[in-house]
């Protein structure tokens, strides 16, 4: 009955972190899993995923994760891709990895990340650490804006581009009849650089006397890039993943435990941070999961996300995961 709770204790964790990669070893008795799964939000959004990890023998492993989210926001519709992959090998208690992961919102932008990952994993606890370099390009964005000097008011069409760097660490326990987890995401962006397409040029000398090609620098380039991003701010409580958006921070903390002879129980509590106008969403979930048998894990979803800008948003989600024996 213990291995069963185990089992099932870490088929339920897992489903916390969903869209994200799978980080964590296969259950014991198996080689890997697959897993697919769904979410509706009372906001007309909705999500589809799936994810997979698998031990090519003792040493290497491989995983990957695909989710497209249709987006309902007050002033736009969007859609959402993600996909990618990470390849990691285990020596002794430490396991190190790589990989890369594609994202985009349709119309806003889109980004690619390199990933590096390690971890260390002593009896039941597990420390993690992942650094990512992301090269994020955005949508054209209309904008006016004063240059000042002899340049004056500008109106055109910008093309933004961002490059940063992301930094994740986490923490996992599991005990025999519970496990937790807290994951803690930074980013730190470097300079917009925005290629301008100039329409009209008023400045003291008359028109004419243009901007240079590019315009440089954080603060600007927030201002040039605001009006295609202010588009989708609060997506991530529309069940967009984490990872498609221009965030600063993102925190989670979760935990499971059994609640019957059949039922794992699992909460979870996420605060994310935009990084263009710092507006904070709060966002909490329970979970069930059972073994439907030993092959096949079952599990049910109920969230609730709060938002600065925007109204609040719930969502309900099923997943269905199977394994694969050695």
């Amino acid at each position: 009955m213990k291995r069963r709770w185990r089992a099932e204790l870490a088929a339920a964790l897992a489903t916390l972190a969903i869209p994200a990669f799978a980080e964590s070893p296969p259950t014991q008795g198996t080689n890997g899993s697959a897993s697919v799964g769904a979410d509706i939000s009372n906001t007309d959004s909705r999500r589809l995923y799936a994810t997979g990890e698998y031990a090519l023998n003792d040493r290497w492993s491989v995983d990957a994760a695909l989710a497209r989210a249709d987006v309902e926001l007050p002033d736009a519709s969007t859609q959402s891709t993600l996909v990618g992959a990470n390849v990691s090998y285990r020596f002794g208690s430490f396991r190190v990895g790589g990989g890369f992961r594609h994202s985009e919102i349709d119309g806003v932008s889109r980004s690619n990340d390199w990933l590096a990952r390690g971890s260390w994993r002593h009896e039941t606890m597990r420390l993690g650490l992942e650094v990512a370099h992301r090269a994020a390009t955005l949508a054209p964005s209309e904008f006016s804006e004063d240059l000042g000097g002899t340049t004056g008011v500008v109106s055109g069409t910008s093309r933004c581009a961002v490059d940063g760097m992301g930094y994740r660490a986490s923490f996992d326990l599991d005990r025999p009849t519970w496990s937790g987890f807290a994951a803690l995401r930074v980013f730190d962006y470097g300079d917009f650089d925005c290629a301008l397409d100039i329409t009209s040029v008023s400045g003291p000398s008359g028109p004419g006397r243009g901007p240079p090609p590019h315009a440089r620098g954080r603060a600007l380039g927030r201002r040039l890039a605001a009006p295609t991003l202010d588009t989708v701010l609060g997506a991530t409580s529309r069940l967009v993943p984490r990872e498609a958006s221009l965030l600063e921070s993102s925190l989670a903390i979760g935990f499971t435990t059994p609640v019957s002879r059949d039922w794992i129980g699992g909460v979870e509590f996420d605060r994310d941070v935009e990084k263009l106008d710092g507006s904070e969403y709060l966002t909490g979930i329970v979970s069930a999961s059972r073994m439907i048998d030993s092959d096949w894990t079952l599990e049910l979803s109920l969230g609730y996300s709060a938002a600065d800008e925007i109204e609040s948003s719930a969502f309900a989600g099923v997943r269905v995961i199977t394994y694969f024996r050695h």
